[in-house]
């Protein structure tokens, strides 16, 4: 197993032992016949009564922890004062402690925190302490011996005190007045009310989230509002919005809307509404899924694909035709298509690519692609853009150059010699004057032989 797996194995393990171990305790205090106190806390499974009620809101005065754990001396000032490990208690009052059984109250045999191990629920045994358990009520009441609180179920005192008190839906924008209906690929949207029961407790890590139950190829699709908090007594609007899948079939689906917050003494409080949807198909419905071209720019004479995907969204099994027109671009395509519904073995889809050329010479510019799917007297269509840039080649143009070199280079001697500006005339003279010399220079030559 990589290390990767191991992490995260631990982690889920952690995260399911905190929930498999977290207990919910009511927790009612009564500090008068005029005034009592009652409040829910989240606590680890088996914490001692000492963090239960440390987990609340109440002013408690504890003695040092001595032979028989924390005494408790006073409640937001009602009781006696601390005195070491104990408190000066009168001659009649005290803190009485109790423990629910579901139905009634019953003196706790054991307090909040002596020894090492947890009481074992005998009325009879005094060994060990308190330990708390999920959903169970403990009870506080000053006075003497016989003094209880009101009895309140756990129902009562944890029930959950987050609740969602209104749920508006509009499709497309259009308010729903009952059941709520739509189409696939419609949007849904719902404005979810919360209020925070509490009075005076804060519930914040708010998060509203809405799922749609199996409508997604038997799959749920759901969606979250970001977190919030409320006030004891305040509510707030969450929206959160839904697509109906493209693939949905005609059916009824439950919509499930969820709120969940946790309150300053750690207890989670949720709440559940239902809401039915129905989605409804036109019985002729066929639209394009996909219409793309493999370039949005191309040059003339160049060669492009378009891809077309029709998708039957009705309830008939639907045959077309399909046209793709460009007049500009000198484009006119025909093709035909087959849709089975989901009642058939044929597929409800037809994609297909198209070869197009863009013819050469064209003149830039932007040029629409209409495509056109025309069934059951109704039709379908899309329109692509494609801009076409051509390049011109640029023209040779040869020009006699008529100024003599005013230098030339010699590459066999690194000669430079000098040129001059000439003419027809002179290049004639020049040969003439050739001859007469090759002519005298003959004619000394042969005297020059006959004087031997």
């Amino acid at each position: 197993m990589g290390l990767k797996k191991i992490i995260v194995l631990v982690f889920l393990i952690l995260v399911l032992a905190n929930v498999a171990f977290a207990a919910n305790v009511g927790v009612v205090v009564k500090l008068s016949d005029s005034k009592t106190i009652i409040e829910c806390v989240n606590v680890k499974d088996n914490s001692n009564g000492y963090t239960v009620l440390q987990k609340t809101s109440l002013d408690i005065g504890w003695s040092e922890k001595g032979e028989f754990g924390h005494a408790l001396c006073n409640i937001d000032g009602v009781g006696d004062s601390v005195s070491g490990t104990g408190c000066k208690w009168g001659p009649d009052n005290y803190w009485a402690f109790l423990v629910s059984d579901g139905s009634k109250w019953e003196y706790s045999s054991v307090g909040f925190d002596a020894g090492t191990s947890c009481w074992n629920r005998d009325l009879f045994s005094y060994d060990g302490h308190y330990c708390a358990r999920d959903k169970e009520v403990i009870g506080l009441a000053y006075g003497p011996y016989g003094s209880k609180p009101d009895f309140y179920t756990y129902e009562a005192i944890c029930s959950p005190k987050l609740s969602i008190d209104e749920v508006t839906a509009y499709v497309n924008g259009v308010k729903d007045s009952g059941t709520i209906e739509a189409f696939p690929d419609s949007m849904i949207s719902l404005k979810v009310k919360v209020e925070n029961l509490l009075e005076d407790i804060e519930i914040s890590e708010i998060i509203v989230k809405a799922t749609i139950e199996g409508i997604d190829n038997g799959e749920d699709i759901d969606k979250e509002s970001g977190s919030f908090k409320l006030s004891g007594g305040k509510s707030k609007q969450a929206e959160i919005e839904l697509v109906v899948p493209n693939n949905a079939e005609q059916d009824e689906y439950d919509i499930v809307i969820e709120a969940e917050g946790k309150d300053e003494n750690g207890v989670v409080h949720t709440t559940e509404e239902r809401l039915n949807l129905k989605v409804v198909k036109e019985k002729h419905s066929v639209n394009f899924e996909q219409a793309s071209l493999s370039k949005t720019s191309a040059s003339c004479g160049e060669q492009i694909t378009l891809t077309v995907k029709l998708k039957n969204e009705g309830m008939e099994k639907e045959s077309g035709s399909l046209k793709i027109i460009s007049e500009k671009l000198g484009i006119s395509l025909k093709d035909s298509f087959i849709l089975g519904d989901s009642s058939n073995s044929i597929s409800d889809e037809y994609l297909k690519t198209y070869l197009i050329k863009i013819p050469s010479g064209q003149k830039e510019g932007n040029y629409p692609i209409l495509l056109r799917a025309d069934y059951s007297k109704n039709f379908a269509e899309k329109e692509l853009s494609i801009n076409v840039k051509c390049t011109k080649t640029a023209a040779v143009s040869l020009v006699k150059n008529t100024a003599a070199p005013k230098k030339l280079e010699a590459n066999t001697a690194n000669l430079i010699v000098e040129g001059k500006k000439t003419n027809n005339n002179q290049y004639i003279s020049a040969v003439i004057i050739t001859i007469e010399a090759i002519a005298i220079l003959s004619c000394v030559l042969i005297i020059a032989g006959m004087l031997r």
